[in-house]
């Protein structure tokens, strides 16, 4: 078995993420057998709780741009990766490429679910359902994710 790890990309606004589709471009040419996105795609600034509210550093931070700048950076970087199988289900390739994709949380992508633990008021209305990991299979933050005695 062959695993891609995917660590902490930390996507925030105003920083580029070019990046991201270099690395799916060669997800693509080694075709692993697993995708694994290690958590803190969305870095959350935000909601970071080590800043002063109503302070200089979080001046114009706002978690909708967050949120909005992380889901757009995760279809970029999952769009060719589906391309490709699609390409070669569509062209009935003999042995397709049908990696499994894991997504997990990190402790910047829960930033967005301690908003609802502190306040009840944001429950359902913020959290991580709002992060589009564009089907990978999600696994919470600090639950443990063992593949191929990994």
């Amino acid at each position: 078995m062959r695993h891609i790890y995917v660590p902490d990309t930390q996507v925030r606004p105003g920083v580029p993420t070019d990046h991201l589709a270099w690395v799916a471009a060669y997800i693509v040419e080694k075709q692993p057998d697993r995708i694994i996105v290690g958590g803190d795609w969305w870095d959350f600034p935000s909601l970071s709780s080590y800043e002063e509210a109503g302070g200089e550093t979080l001046e114009g931070a706002r978690v909708a741009e967050d949120i909005w700048v992380g889901n757009e950076a995760f279809k970029k970087f999952a769009a060719p990766i589906k391309a490709e199988i699609q390409r070669q289900k569509k062209n009935r390739i003999k042995s397709p490429w049908d990696p499994s994709c894991d997504f997990t949380d990190g402790n910047h992508d829960d930033r967005i679910d301690r908003v609802p633990k502190g306040a009840v008021k944001w429950k359902g209305l913020i959290g991580s359902h709002l992060l589009d990991t564009q089907n990978f299979t999600r696994h919470p933050f600090l639950q443990i994710l063992w593949r191929d005695d990994i």
